[in-house]
């Protein structure tokens, strides 16, 4: 089972939910112009401003905002590919729970994610084709939990779901040649309240 390593465990607050949802949609998919205008002047611009001020949060919006003015759409998208398609070889970052804590893909951390879906009576959409243990479905169990369900068990999944982040995080911020993802996953790490 992955390790995690314990920072500030602050709760998760009021940032967390829309930070969830918007961490959810970098690691989905390779970045589109609408998500890309949001960043640098729209909702997720707005985001990000209030995560530049809160100094859990600072480190990987600043880089992230660092790299969203350093490269353009098709390095974005070419770097999410390499990363988290399969298609990078040695490069890429496997987004699921599974992958780190089992070892392979759709281990015990698929079916406890399926379980817990179907719990909030939901379902991973039609046209996604990735297994419910990616880290895009996690966060949005876990906004979705923040949303409706008592503080503390959304707590309760930060601490056991996303247990295997540390060593997702650490390897997005060591293969990133962009800088983007890398700083996505700061966000992340201090999100779940870990270390990269």
């Amino acid at each position: 089972m992955a390790e995690q390593h314990a920072t500030d465990r602050t709760p998760l607050d009021a940032t967390a939910l829309p930070l969830c949802q918007f961490l959810a949609r970098l690691f989905i998919a390779p970045p589109d112009a609408k998500l890309l205008q949001s960043c640098r002047d729209g909702v997720g611009a707005r985001l990000l401003a209030d995560c530049a001020a809160d100094p859990r949060f600072a480190p990987g919006t600043t880089c992230l905002m660092g790299a969203l003015r350093a490269n353009c759409i098709e390095a974005l998208s070419n770097a999410w590919t390499l990363l988290f398609s399969g298609a990078g070889g040695p490069a890429n970052v496997p987004p699921y729970a599974s992958a780190y804590a089992e070892g392979r893909l759709y281990g015990a951390a698929a079916a406890r994610m399926q379980a817990e879906l179907s719990r909030l009576d939901l379902a991973v959409a039609g046209d996604c084709r990735e297994p419910p243990d990616h880290v895009a479905i996690q966060l949005t169990i876990l906004a979705e939990l923040l949303w409706r369900e008592p503080p503390e068990t959304a707590e309760a999944f930060r601490r056991t779901e996303l247990a295997w982040l540390p060593a997702f995080c650490g390897s997005c911020a060591t293969r990133d040649s962009t800088g983007f993802y890398a700083g996505a996953a700061l966000l992340l790490a201090a999100l779940a309240g870990c270390e990269a």
